[in-house]
C-alpha cells in the first residue's frame, strides 16, 4: 500500500509573514476579506489604532478576531500594550495595534485589489 504525497501548496500568499513576495494578492486572500477587515486595514495604514477604536471602525466588539484574521493573510500587525489607569484608577494595559512598515505595501495591494473588484462589478 503506497501513501499519497501531500499536494504542493499553491497559495503561498496565505503562508504568513515569511513570504518573500508580500505584494502579491491571491484570490483566496481577497475572498477572506470582509468589510470589517477592509475598514480596519484602511485605518491601520493611516495610523495606529487603540483596541476600542478598532472595535468602532470594524463595527464589531471583537476587533482582535479581525486583526488575527488579517495576520493570517501574512500582514504583520503588532499589539503594543500600554501601561495606563482605567476610569476607576486601577492599572490596566490597553492595546494599540500597529501595522508594521514591512506590511504596508501588502496592505495597500490588498486594498487596491478590493477596490478594483468593486470597479469590475
Amino acid at each position: 500500500m503506497s501513501k499519497k504525497k501531500p499536494a504542493p501548496a499553491t497559495d503561498q500568499g496565505m503562508q504568513g509573514a515569511n513570504d518573500t513576495n508580500n505584494d502579491s494578492v491571491t484570490r483566496r486572500q481577497l475572498q477572506k476579506l470582509q468589510p470589517r477587515h477592509i475598514r480596519l486595514l484602511a485605518a491601520l495604514i493611516q495610523r495606529p489604532l487603540w483596541r476600542e477604536e478598532a472595535d468602532r471602525i470594524a463595527g464589531a466588539s471583537n476587533s482582535p478576531h479581525y486583526i488575527q484574521e488579517l495576520r493570517s493573510l501574512g500582514l504583520q500587525i503588532h499589539c503594543e500594550r500600554v501601561e495606563s489607569l482605567d476610569r476607576d484608577g486601577r492599572p490596566c494595559r490597553p492595546g494599540r495595534y500597529h501595522l508594521l512598515p514591512s506590511s504596508r505595501r501588502q496592505a495597500r495591494a490588498l486594498l487596491s485589489a478590493v477596490s478594483g473588484m468593486g470597479d469590475a462589478a
